[in-house]
Formats: C-alpha cells, structure tokens, sequence
C-alpha cells in the first residue's frame, strides 16, 4: 500500500457539516478533513474540495452582492416537498447563510491546505432535482424549467429548458432573464459570476444534468417505456451538445465534471442520445466516481458498471 498515488483526491463536504457560520467553525471542518483522510492526501497528486452547499440554486439566485443570503441544505426531508409532506430543520438554529460566508469558507479551504504543498481546487455543484435544498428559482417563480418526473411529477430541472421572462437582479442578468433564454445560456452566465467572485474552479453537474431528459430514470426522449424513437436521435443530441457549449462558452477556462446519470453509457445513449463520445473525446467534462444509488438501491455493481461505460472506449476498427 505504500507504493500508490491518487491522481486526485475529492474531499466532499455538506454545508451541514459546519454547526455555526465562524472562521472558527470553518477551520475546524477543514482541519478535521485533513486528519481525517491524510493517509491520502500524502499519496495524492492534487487536493480537490466539492462543496455540497445546496441544490445549486445558490448559483442560479446569486445577484453579485456578497451580502444576499442564499438557502442551503438545512433540511431533513425533501427540501422541495410534495404537499402533505413535512420537512424539518437540522438544527434549530439553522438559517440562510450569506455568499460572503461561502467566499470565506473558499479561502480558508485553501489556507489550510496550503501545507500540503498540493494544487487545490474547489467545486461548486449543480443538482436538477429537489431534494438537497430549498429553491423558490425551480420551484416557484420558474417552474417551466422542471419538466422530467423522477420523484414527482415535474420535479428535475432538464438540459433542455427554456426560462421564461422575469425581472428580478442577477449577477449575469441585472436586469432580469428575457424570455426564452436556455437553461445552459442562463447557468453559464451565471456560473461565470459566482465562480469568479467567490473563488471556484470547477462545477459538478450531478444527477446527469446534460446526459438527457429524465436522468433518473430508464425512459427519456428516445423511449417511452414501451418503443424506441431513433429518429429523434439527431435532434436531441443536438440539443444536449448546445447545452454543454452554452456552459462552456460563458466558462471557457472552468473545468466540468459529471458522473453522467445513474445508469451505463449505453443506456444514456439508447434513451436520450446522450453525445458521450463527444463529451468525452473533447475532453469537455471528467467522469469522476460518485454514485449514490449504490447505497440507495444496495447494487455496487450498477455504479460500477455505469463509471467503467462511461470510461472506457472501443479499440480502433
């Protein structure tokens, strides 16, 4: 065991785990961390910090203004419940943290990694559906954005999405989105802002976002349970390719990375048409092992099997 080295190790951390909004508080977790895992972090080549402080919302809401408080995952249950369903507060004493505290908590990450001697990097995620954190932007005032049905019915943000008009300040749009402005077009813009001013370096797209329409499950824009619709194929990967490069145009020198859905290459290709080899052979996002539904549904093998599709590629011929 002596002789390995980890090309890169991800830290991940909740937003749960710090019990006040302190330096304090924030330095305790990042020294925890490291004690913790420091077996490997002296085999690793690179450090990397993957804050889960919400749902992404946080991105999408973010005005430019340091002091806007923004909502977190402070809360058990799902953060976007069903009606009659309840939800309750981690601690009592749990409330909206400001964008200042999450630039801090940034530069105190990488102060205390700083001994190490290793390249830090920190990322932002992006989650489609809703269970992490409170989002009055998917939830509320832009619900034509949520059109698969995972866990409810329209309850995932897809790639695919057209906002409607509003008038509400945001870093990339002050004066409000205009109508029929593409979900890729708004969180590029808006990625760009909050990742310049709070001091990320790369997002996370989880649950698929980008891989198809209805990422958790096995239907999607090519099959609706019962039939295939390869002829829609050209279309829908033609959307998903704009997607990515909407992103990638407002982001050009922030890195990408996504575990892609839950499932296997082959299956995000056959439903959606998903566009892997163009992903990947442009080497426009990562495929990172990160899979949740391995302890959800007790099946190793699932995620095994979908991160080995997702980096693998057939032999010349």
């Amino acid at each position: 065991m002596n002789d390995f080295s980890l090309d890169n190790l991800v830290l991940e951390v909740s937003a749960k785990a710090f019990m006040d909004d302190s330096e304090g508080e924030m330095r305790r977790v990042a020294e925890t961390m490291l004690r913790q895992w420091w077996y490997l972090v002296a085999h690793a080549k690179r450090l990397s910090f993957l804050l889960w402080i919400g749902d992404g919302s946080e991105i999408y809401e973010y005005s430019g203004d340091l002091d806007q408080k923004m909502d977190w995952c402070y809360l058990m249950g799902l953060a976007n419940p069903r009606e009659g369903e309840n939800t309750h507060l981690v601690r009592p004493d749990a409330k909206p943290r400001t964008y200042r505290w999450l630039k801090r908590l940034n530069e105190i990450l990488r102060e205390t990694a700083a001994p190490t001697g290793l390249p830090v990097d920190i990322g932002a995620t992006l989650d489609n559906g809703p269970e992490l954190g409170p989002s009055p932007f998917k939830f509320k005032r832009h619900r034509e954005i949520a059109n698969a049905h995972s866990i409810y019915p329209n309850s995932f943000v897809t790639c695919t999405a057209v906002l409607h008009a509003d008038n509400v300040h945001y870093a990339a749009f002050p004066n409000g989105i205009p109508e029929g402005t593409t979900i890729g077009r708004f969180l590029g813009a808006q990625f760009h802002e909050f990742a310049k001013d709070l001091g990320f370096d790369y997002l996370w797209l989880s649950n698929g976002m980008g891989f198809g329409l209805e990422t958790w499950g096995l239907t999607g824009g090519l099959f609706d349970g019962h039939s295939f619709f390869p002829e829609r194929a050209p279309q829908l990967r033609q959307q998903l390719v704009d997607f990515w490069e909407e992103v990638l145009h407002a982001n050009p020198d922030i890195k990408l990375q996504s575990r892609g859905s839950n499932f296997s290459a082959g299956i995000e290709m056959c439903t959606d048409a998903a566009p892997l080899p163009w992903l990947y052979q442009n080497d426009y996002t990562t495929a990172p092992v990160n899979a949740p539904q391995s302890a959800i549904y007790f099946n190793l093998g699932l995620s095994i099997i979908a991160w080995m599709s997702h980096i693998a590629e057939l032999p010349p011929n």
